[in-house]
């Protein structure tokens, strides 16, 4: 609970773990991720959240409104939204093609999200190529993974793609899931492990390679009592991976300009004067030029 999340806090900070150290914490309960996005806007979380580097939601389905909490979590690094119900069940869809672009449309103009760099989804329904060209807001972001998706078939989908800054995930390049995913399986004797293992020990690994940062890292799953073990939790062959998962790595030309460009500052808000207090300013602006 939040005893536990407190007392890690305050072991990280003591500085004799590195990030080889990786703790999580499974939060089952109803509605505690709307909760948790409910308060990430509020001042006392959003100047704790540097601490939560990895984020696993899976609830019923999400609004607009409320998924804009995760803008507010500066230090997020790795955002997995899980659903709980099967992909024939569409009206269960908890991220959509809004979605992304609402968030997209944050990165851009008030820097929001700078640190995500890995971005996981399942069964986003109308998330369609015209939406992918949005993940260019987001300046670190470097692998999008999407489970059972309606993006058209493969082949037809690298030439589709082309020009977007982002290409199909192979088995050969060895910073994308897929060639992990290989990995895994021969190094475990050919085991199917359920996605949501895949994502999870992916992402340990590969804070392990390739993080500058040397801190430890904490996982916040947040997943409610009636999780469809159905779904979430079935095994993937290399047949069901190659057909059901859907993974989009960053150019790297693309990826050096999107590090290079500067993070934008909020706009200021300006009060709007009245008649008469806008032509006192001006008198006293004339005072001061005369």
């Amino acid at each position: 609970g939040a005893d536990s999340l407190h007392a890690w806090q305050l072991f990280a900070k003591t500085g004799y773990f590195g990030r080889q150290f990786v703790k999580t914490f499974s939060i089952s309960c109803v509605q505690c991720s709307r909760r948790l996005l409910g308060l990430a806007g509020k001042a006392p979380l959003r100047s704790q959240s540097s601490w939560m580097t990895t984020l696993t939601l899976c609830d019923s389905p999400y609004d607009i409104a409320q998924l804009m909490g995760l803008a507010k979590l500066d230090g997020l690094q790795n955002l997995y939204i899980r659903s709980n119900r099967p992909p024939s069940q569409t009206h269960e869809t908890t991220f959509s093609g809004r979605i992304l672009r609402a968030l997209a449309i944050e990165a851009k103009d008030y820097g929001a999200l700078s640190q995500l760099e890995t971005l996981f989804v399942d069964n986003p329904r109308d998330v369609t190529l015209n939406t992918l060209q949005y993940l260019n807001n987001f300046p670190a972001l470097n692998l999008f993974c999407a489970r059972d998706c309606n993006f058209p078939k493969r082949k037809t989908l690298m030439s589709q793609i082309q020009g977007l800054g982002w290409h199909l995930d192979e088995e050969h390049d060895v910073a994308g899931l897929s060639y992990y995913y290989t990995t895994f399986q021969r190094s475990h004797d050919s085991k199917r492990p359920s996605w949501p293992t895949v994502v999870r020990t992916f992402l340990e690994h590969r804070r392990a390679q390739t993080s500058e940062i040397n801190r430890p890292m904490l996982n916040v799953d947040i997943v409610p009592y009636c999780v469809s073990e159905s779904y979430s939790s079935v095994s993937l062959d290399s047949t069901a991976f190659a057909s059901r998962v859907l993974c989009f790595l960053r150019d790297q030309e693309r990826a050096s300009k999107s590090k290079t460009m500067p993070v934008p500052e909020p706009p200021a808000k300006r009060r709007k004067l009245n008649t008469k207090k806008l032509g006192a300013f001006d008198d006293l602006l004339h005072g001061l030029t005369c």
